[in-house]
């Protein structure tokens, strides 16, 4: 192999790890939010991204997420539905603690297991959290993307 030949394989070596890295990077629309589990936190994927997360409130800063990971919430520019005056403004305060009850929360990812919480969405007790967390599994599957990336991306 000759000097030429030596910085060509460097190169593409280059720009395969950079494209690698760029394909491990999570793209989304604007108004866009991907849908994780605490385990997608955890990886430092979606750090600083704005995500949907579900789970059930175990304290007033805590979430267990459909994957039994535990969240970090932080909870100070948390505007929540059911407070919300009728005209738009939500109120801002933190969580009730209800364990059988499935919320989602829509935030910013701060940490490897934070998140700034900005929304709270009451889903109900009957939400499935090993069903969502299939699911939550699928859209991760480059066989499925199409049915859950945004459309224009």
């Amino acid at each position: 192999m000759n000097g030429d030949d030596y910085i060509k394989d460097e190169q593409q070596q280059q720009q395969q790890q950079q494209q690698q890295v760029a394909a491990e990077q999570p793209v989304v629309a604007d108004g866009y939010f991907s849908r994780v589990n605490g385990g997608m936190i955890q990886s430092g994927k979606y750090d600083q991204h704005i995500v949907s997360l579900i789970g059930q409130i175990i304290s007033h800063d805590t979430i267990r997420t459909a994957d039994g990971s535990t969240v970090q919430l932080n909870t100070e520019h948390l505007a929540t539905e059911d407070q919300d005056d009728g005209n738009g403004n939500g109120g801002s305060s933190g969580l009730l603690v209800d364990p059988n009850e499935a919320v989602e929360i829509m935030g910013q990812v701060t940490g490897p297991t934070e998140i700034t919480a900005f929304v709270c969405r009451h889903l109900g007790p009957e939400m499935d959290m090993d069903l969502y967390n299939q699911l939550i599994g699928m859209q991760q599957q480059s066989k499925y993307l199409q049915y859950f990336s945004a459309a224009g991306i």
